[in-house]
């Protein structure tokens, strides 16, 4: 699992998250304003919209647990996951009916966001349920660089 596999799954544990068969952990890096639209209950879907087919597309299920973590500082909660539904983006309708749909439990507000997306090919909403606060805690990364 890894380092930041083996820390989530150790603080499952202590937070009596035990997993179930077919249940994974996930770690989602969220930025703000979209950490506290979530905290405060505001953000019920959380989106992610790539170029690339990488994770999470087609890799959260529901069940899972999602680890949340605020870029650059600790993670701070979790939640399990309600429901997902994933898309391929190969026309311009796909966006308008995430948009019209779902914008106001993504907490997408403006239409710079939804421009921003028009390009991203592989998206993923997870839905949120039970999102719970925990004791803050900490995630090596370690990276290497070969030069």
């Amino acid at each position: 699992m890894g380092n930041i596999g083996t820390k989530l799954y150790d603080e499952s544990i202590k937070n009596n998250l035990f997993l179930k068969p077919n249940q994974s952990i996930h770690l989602a890096i969220v930025n703000q304003p979209f950490l506290n639209y979530i905290l405060n209950g505001e953000k019920r879907i959380e989106s992610r919209f790539s170029i690339n087919k990488c994770s999470p597309y087609k890799k959260v299920k529901e069940n899972d647990i999602v680890f949340i973590k605020d870029s650059g500082k600790s993670i701070i909660a979790y939640f399990i996951v309600k429901k997902v539904e994933y898309y391929i983006n190969n026309n311009e309708n796909i966006i308008n009916h995430i948009k019209s749909n779902y914008a106001n439990d993504i907490c997408a507000f403006n239409d710079e966001f939804w421009e921003e997306r028009h390009k991203k090919k592989y998206i993923s909403l997870i839905w949120i349920k039970g999102l719970t606060l925990i004791t803050p805690f900490n995630v090596e990364k370690k990276i290497s660089v070969h030069g």
